[in-house]
């Protein structure tokens, strides 16, 4: 009996603790996506969109929409009015691409889907050569396809 009492102490004790910890910390308790509350905690200066939003938001002026993923790629299928600016050619040399971006637009980022690797690699590169305002979609292509918006 001792031996019950002594574990619901320490779980008890535990679960306040991690409360206390997260109250602290300002993680909430149940986010309503968690792989992108995750993503702002490991890219702060990064912000993110869902599909929703990104879609009232196609076609602005003050709205720069780049599609990391390799020509090809981009070639069979892209979102409305989004330029190709592929990661590795970016990073193997940014001023062929530089004349192409205005510092003056917010910057929509996306790839494949999901959390794909190329759109972060990019608004990092991006983000250290002085871009302010950098957002990635998260859902990319796939998502974007597979709900049927405007692609070209």
């Amino acid at each position: 009996m001792k031996f019950i009492l002594q574990s619901i102490l320490i779980f008890l004790i535990s679960f306040t603790f991690g409360i206390f910890f997260a109250f602290y910390k300002k993680i909430p308790l149940f986010p309503e996506n968690t792989e992108v509350f995750l993503l702002s905690k490991k890219y702060p200066e990064i912000s993110f969109i869902d599909s929703e939003k990104l879609l009232n938001l196609i076609g602005r002026d003050d709205i720069l929409l780049i599609d990391a993923r390799e020509r090809e790629e981009y070639l069979k299928g892209h979102i409305k009015a989004a330029i190709n600016i592929p990661y590795p050619e970016f990073y193997s040399n940014p001023l062929n691409f530089i004349s192409i971006l205005d510092t003056e637009r917010k910057i929509i980022i996306y790839c494949d889907g999901g959390f794909c690797e190329l759109s972060f690699k990019l608004a990092e590169l991006l983000k250290e050569l002085g871009f302010k305002e950098i957002t990635i979609y998260t859902g990319g292509f796939y998502e974007w396809n597979k709900k049927g918006y405007p692609l070209e």
